[in-house]
């Protein structure tokens, strides 16, 4: 029986993809992510696409399929010159520990400079260019924010799936934590929720959640 500290747990945090199967895509990028993965080569990716779709999620399970040793840099906090040259590079120039890949996760990589001819992205783009046994994985909610020369280094993936693709999640969550629903009850949230916040999976997920409070989804 659900206790009410689980009814107070975040549901984003709860049912957050831990895998490729977990994640609301189409079955395309799944296809193309999995045999990404299996082909054990180096590549690099910028994942693009709207707030809350899961870009992140995505680079972190990536990395985690791959045992990877990971640099995470936000880059609209650490998106400077600086940190380009500091541990960005320190990274890329250092031997892979126990021979693990190594990965560079540049999240929200649109929101560093890319204008001034002295900047971060400027400044990755000869990083990239120089460090054939790093892979580097960006992700960007404005793909035209990023410079052409990061993007033709890295290549854009648009991350998309369909209301389909995210009923099959918000049925199985509403099952996992045994809420009572109505066919009247999904309608009306697809007509409430989703069509105003998709392609939002936190917030809708979040939503889903407040809806739920009395065990029933209202």
């Amino acid at each position: 029986m659900e206790t009410t500290a689980d009814l107070n747990d975040f549901w984003t945090d709860e049912f957050a993809p831990k895998c490729l199967d977990d994640m609301v895509l189409t079955e395309e990028l799944k296809s193309y992510f999995k045999n990404l993965l299996q082909s054990r080569n180096k590549f690099n990716l910028l994942l693009a696409g709207s707030p809350g779709i899961g870009k992140t999620t995505i680079a972190r399970i990536i990395a985690k399929e791959l045992d990877a040793s990971v640099l995470f840099i936000p880059c609209g906090v650490e998106g400077t010159v600086a940190t380009a040259q500091g541990k960005l590079k320190m990274f890329c120039d250092s031997m892979s520990f126990e021979g693990k890949p190594k990965i560079v996760i540049l999240d929200e990589l649109d929101s560093a400079s890319g204008t001034q001819d002295n900047s971060f992205q400027k400044t990755l783009r000869n990083i990239v260019s120089e460090s054939p046994d790093t892979m580097f994985i960006g992700t960007c909610n404005y793909v035209e924010k990023v410079i052409d020369p990061i993007r033709s280094r890295l290549g854009v993936v648009n991350l998309s799936f369909t209301k389909v693709d995210l009923m099959v999640r918000i049925r199985n969550i509403l099952e996992a934590k045994k809420i009572k629903y109505t066919r009247q009850a999904i309608i009306s949230f697809v007509e409430t929720v989703i069509k105003t916040n998709y392609p939002d999976i936190r917030q809708i997920i979040s939503i889903l959640q407040a809806s739920c409070a009395s065990g029933k989804l209202i």
